[in-house]
């Protein structure tokens, strides 16, 4: 993760770019906890529009 960006595999393998929204209740330090395990998680997300990418606003673990 990068500030509040991160590459994002979904179920098929293929990678999106995010950005995490200020009103996600994530924080950087454990997002990159979850990806050094390889900890598989639901994200809820919205396009945003102009941009490439997905805003994330809420990620868990199952």
């Amino acid at each position: 993760m990068q500030e509040s960006r991160f590459m994002l595999l979904d179920g098929r393998g293929i990678a999106h770019l995010c950005v995490l929204s200020p009103e996600a209740r994530l924080e950087p330090e454990r997002a990159d906890n979850l990806r050094r395990s390889g900890t598989k998680v639901h994200v809820r997300y919205e396009d945003c529009d102009g941009v490439i990418g997905h805003r994330v606003s809420d990620v868990t673990v199952p």
